[in-house]
């Protein structure tokens, strides 16, 4: 019992020196920010409004899409590429766009990131985001599209496949 109230007056001790040694978190924001949980950002975290922007917007996927960032040279055990900063930068803007749409997200061994809805299989759609851009492989009614696209377009098609939306 002596043991327990000891670590909790310990722990207690710890969380005050946090906020001592910060003066104030709250003065730390950014004026401009429309949240108080903008600016807390200390040795490179993302700015706390960024984290709850996305996980609220991106749901598992921005679990996902962490998990990318930590894949090593070699993550797959045949030399796979670690996942581009920018390919998860890509991938995230692709994914607020087609907010409302569950995508799946998987890491591609050369570095980039397969995001793809698959109805059935005569209509699926697979994209290829890397740091460079949008590769697009479409199956819509049977009939195939292989190339590479603009985030855009990607988007259209994405939208044409599951909404029965006209590409054009």
């Amino acid at each position: 019992m002596i043991g327990t109230i000891m670590m909790a007056g310990i722990a207690l001790a710890g969380t005050s020196s946090v906020f001592s040694n910060n003066a104030s978190f709250y003065g730390h924001c950014d004026p401009s920010a429309t949240s108080w949980n903008y600016a807390y950002k200390q040795g490179g975290a993302e700015p706390i409004n960024d984290v709850f922007h996305d996980f609220q917007y991106l749901g598992d996927n921005y679990f996902k899409l962490e998990s990318f960032k930590v894949l090593k040279q070699g993550w797959n055990g045949y030399g796979a590429r670690p996942i581009a900063k920018k390919a998860i930068g890509n991938t995230k803007d692709l994914l607020y766009a087609l907010q409302g749409i569950p995508m799946k997200l998987f890491p591609v061994s050369n570095g980039s990131i397969q995001v793809e809805k698959h109805l059935d299989d005569d209509n699926l759609v697979e994209i290829e985001v890397s740091s460079k851009g949008y590769h697009l492989y479409m199956v819509k009614d049977g009939q195939e599209i292989d190339n590479d696209v603009t985030k855009d377009y990607a988007i259209k098609a994405v939208r044409e496949l599951v909404n029965g939306e006209s590409n054009q």
